[in-house]
């Protein structure tokens, strides 16, 4: 209360209520560092270094170019609210990718991806379908097959079946229906 009549009244700030301010605004940022667990020890590694993290039963596995382990965090989606959200994407309900570390993009059934990450296994990583449409929008995938490319095998199998049956050449031509 007291600091909110000193900034009211017009009175210059103290030092002390800008450090305050500051810690307060810094708490809510993004982390730079995780602690992972591998073996019996806790390391940390650098936010950015995180290739993916994948849930594995009830716990979190992160991985980086060198090293795989469990995360402290419960659940994808609080590992995820503490990341850079311009660096790592939720591409499906069980794994968040570094965008960054993405190898290669290999186009699977239906329509749909899978990612194949930069970590020392070349985790593939499936894209859900949801995610799919988001994904050819963000690396702007074209997946559309140009209009002469879509008529020219139509029109060679209409010109078969004009040649190979007689009458049909003219059932075929515009207007004589």
């Amino acid at each position: 209360e007291r600091v909110r009549q000193r900034l009211s009244a017009g009175q210059p700030r103290d030092e002390r209520i800008d450090n305050l301010v500051r810690l307060m605004a810094d708490r809510g940022r993004k982390r730079d560092q995780l602690a992972i667990k591998v073996g019996d020890r806790f390391l940390l590694i650098q936010a950015d270094d995180v290739i993916h993290a994948s849930v594995d039963g009830d716990t979190i596995v992160v991985a980086t170019a060198q090293v795989a382990g469990t995360s402290n965090y419960r659940t994808l989606d609080e590992l995820q609210a503490r990341l850079d959200p311009d660096l790592f994407w939720r591409v499906h309900r069980s794994h968040l990718v570094n965008i960054n570390k993405i190898k290669e993009i290999v186009p699977w059934f239906s329509r749909n991806y899978i990612l194949r990450m930069k970590d020392a296994k070349a985790t593939e990583i499936p894209v859900s379908r949801t995610q799919t449409r988001r994904l050819r929008e963000y690396l702007k995938l074209q997946l559309r097959i140009p209009l002469f490319a879509r008529i020219g095998p139509l029109a060679k199998s209409l010109d078969f079946v004009a040649t190979a049956a007689p009458g049909v050449k003219e059932i075929l031509t515009v207007g004589k229906i």
